[in-house]
């Protein structure tokens, strides 16, 4: 609770009382009523407290000897920020980091230091838009262990194109085997996507450097289409050429034509075929993607 410097409930006070908040706006003294922010955390940074609250309650069980071990790891291997600036990491967040890690891809976690090489960058990360998709596609060289490894995938986007990317920004989106590449990731926004990714060893927590890549996205119009079933005396008309506009499909045994890929917007639908007459010869039909506009039944005869 903030505190009162004034008298209280005077022109003066300043600061906040259980429900009332005192203070000065452009030099007017006011008094309102106080109101808790609301802010509810997403699932992914509740799972990350609840995963680092684990590895701080298995640190706690360590014994001096264990704790030693990691603090010695410490000494020997610097971990590295974003600048390849080398960190000031102590054994315990070592332990913390490897601890958490590992839990995420549901591994066993680690008790003592890394042992044995750590894992081998990826050779390959690139990313192409697919459809309405950032299709992200990853290759690597044989790792150092018989372990199992990820490609932990950590995703900032959407942005403006000018804007540079800031990977403290980005949040996994999820962990793939490492010889499962591709991963498609759906997007529905336009603007410029930021992907990082890294090799993650399920047994001891090591990653590798981050590597980046980056995507700007235009989302593809959305299409519809138009469907109409030929019919004589009720029964179906096969090899009927339906044309809208252009864009065309014909008939299969059960008389029905589908024509897709269609754009918002009017058309002009027109069946031909060698020997027939249709009634009406066209009918009008307006296309409202992603629906499928259905003309129904349609008749035709034999000349």
């Amino acid at each position: 609770m903030a505190k009162v410097i004034g008298p209280l409930h005077s022109t003066e006070a300043r600061g906040r009382v259980d429900s009332l908040v005192y203070n000065t706006w452009r030099g007017i003294r006011f008094v309102r009523s106080y109101i808790a922010p609301v802010f509810k955390e997403p699932d992914c940074r509740i799972a990350q407290k609840e995963r680092v609250a684990l590895a701080v309650a298995a640190w706690k069980l360590l014994t001096d000897a264990a704790r030693h071990d990691w603090h010695d790891y410490a000494e020997l291997h610097s971990q590295l920020d974003w600048t390849g600036v080398p960190l000031r990491w102590t054994g315990a967040n070592w332990f913390i980091s490897c601890y958490t890690r590992v839990l995420r891809v549901a591994g066993t976690p680690p008790t003592s230091p890394p042992a044995g090489d750590p894992p081998y960058p990826l050779s390959t990360w690139a990313v192409t838009q697919t459809d309405n998709n950032a299709h992200l596609v990853w290759a690597s060289s044989t790792q150092p262990e018989a372990h199992t490894y990820y490609v932990q995938i950590l995703k900032q986007g959407p942005f403006s194109i000018g804007r540079q990317p800031d990977f403290h920004h980005a949040s996994i989106i999820t962990h793939e085997l490492l010889a499962t590449s591709p991963y498609d990731d759906p997007l529905t926004i336009g603007g410029k996507y930021c992907y990082w990714a890294r090799v993650l060893d399920a047994a001891t927590g090591l990653t590798t450097p981050l590597l980046q890549a980056c995507l700007v996205f235009s989302a593809a119009p959305a299409l519809g289409g138009i469907t109409a079933r030929m019919t004589c005396v009720q029964a179906p008309i096969p090899l009927v050429t339906v044309d809208a506009d252009g864009h065309q499909d014909i008939t299969g045994a059960d008389g029905i034509a589908l024509i897709e890929g269609l754009p918002h917007g009017d058309y002009t639908v027109t069946p031909t075929k060698a020997g027939w007459s249709f009634v009406p010869a066209t009918k009008p039909a307006h296309v409202d993607p992603p629906a499928v506009t259905d003309l129904g039944d349609w008749e035709g005869a034999e000349i």
